[in-house]
């Protein structure tokens, strides 16, 4: 049986917690991208938290400088005698192709072409208001721009009629709305006490199905990584109140996660959760991803001088993506909420409390 690609995605460290990614928006996405591929049968994937401060070697060979997250794509060994080997690992990694910008990743998916997984601009204004809202809130403390994208976004939702954006499963423009719009849940909440109104129905069910969504629960990073990702961006606040709001974050467990909606939101699961058989992609999608091995490398990594050091611990940080999160996955509605238990809303961001 043919073996499938192997796709390694290189993420930050989280700052709490050396097994687990950062709170990086762009992290979030593509490892919740090529998770759902996963769930398709279209790639392997192996996840591997990475400190650009203390980089294992397998990273540093690369010569990516600090950037992150990093894509490589490999094939399995080929070894006389032994028809299925285990995957290399990443200190003896040879990538086909690597892909460190926001660009070269994207190039990849459309070389693809896997239905519904082609990047696509659209949807990007209305991103870029809500992220936009988000730095207006924490700067400034007003949501009048928040409000504004998120009721657009209801209006867009309620227009639909699907599960999701743009289909009733998830597809590659919410794995670049989804993270956006759970970070500006978490540090709006967080930090302003900002709520989003559950007049906004459907931006909420669409939440409700993302937090029941396996993909988003073990790609989304920790609150805790989230308020710290952001707490620094807070203008006003001098070294002592910065030090103080870490130390009450870091008292958060791993385990918090605002995966947490309104009751009388129902959740309704989407195509790929009814059906039994819906990880089995269509003809359409295998032939794309099977071209792939048509396709030139984007970089020639001049492999055999890379990689000659076989003694690289580096694979010890490598995370097994189903073992990731694996706390989260309780019914996210039976959750607590964390967050406005232990800190009251009025506590935020008072140095002297």
């Amino acid at each position: 049986m043919r073996r499938k690609l192997l796709v390694d995605l290189l993420l930050p460290v989280s700052p709490s917690n050396p097994k687990l990614q950062a709170a990086c928006s762009l992290a979030h996405k593509w490892f919740m991208v090529y998770y759902l591929l996963v769930e398709r049968h279209l790639v392997d994937l192996r996840v591997t938290p990475v400190s650009p401060n203390l980089p294992p070697s397998g990273y540093k060979r690369l010569h990516v400088g600090r950037r992150l997250p990093v894509v490589l794509v490999s094939r399995p060994i080929s070894v006389p005698g032994h028809p299925v080997l285990p995957y290399a690992r990443l200190a003896d990694l040879e990538p086909e192709i690597s892909a460190e910008t926001e660009d070269e990743r994207e190039s990849l998916m459309e070389r693809w072409a896997v239905p519904g997984f082609v990047p696509q601009t659209l949807f990007a204004p209305l991103i870029c208001d809500l992220v936009l809202g988000l730095k207006y809130l924490l700067h400034h403390g007003s949501d009048r721009r928040l409000q504004k994208g998120l009721t657009q976004l209801n209006e867009l939702l309620s227009g639909s009629g699907k599960h999701f954006l743009i289909a009733d499963h998830p597809v590659y423009v919410d794995c670049s709305l989804a993270p956006k719009l759970h970070h500006l849940r978490v540090a709006g909440a967080y930090f302003r006490g900002f709520q989003i109104p559950e007049t906004l129905k459907y931006v909420w069910m669409y939440l409700a199905n993302m937090y029941n969504l396996e993909a988003f629960r073990v790609s989304c990073p920790t609150d805790k990584d989230i308020l710290l990702h952001y707490l620094e961006r807070i203008p006003g606040l001098d070294l002592a109140q910065i030090d103080t709001q870490k130390k009450r974050i870091f008292r958060l467990p791993d385990t918090c996660r605002l995966f947490t909606y309104p009751t009388g939101i129902a959740h309704e699961p989407s195509e790929s959760q009814n059906s039994s058989d819906s990880r089995t992609p269509n003809r359409r999608s295998q032939d794309a991803v099977s071209r792939l091995q048509k396709y030139q490398t984007q970089r020639n990594l001049n492999c055999e001088s890379l990689y000659k050091n076989s003694d690289d611990a580096s694979s010890a940080m490598t995370v097994d993506v189903r073992g990731v999160n694996s706390s989260i996955e309780r019914t996210s509605s039976k959750r607590f909420n964390y967050l406005y238990r232990q800190i009251p809303p009025f506590r935020y961001c008072k140095s002297n409390t």
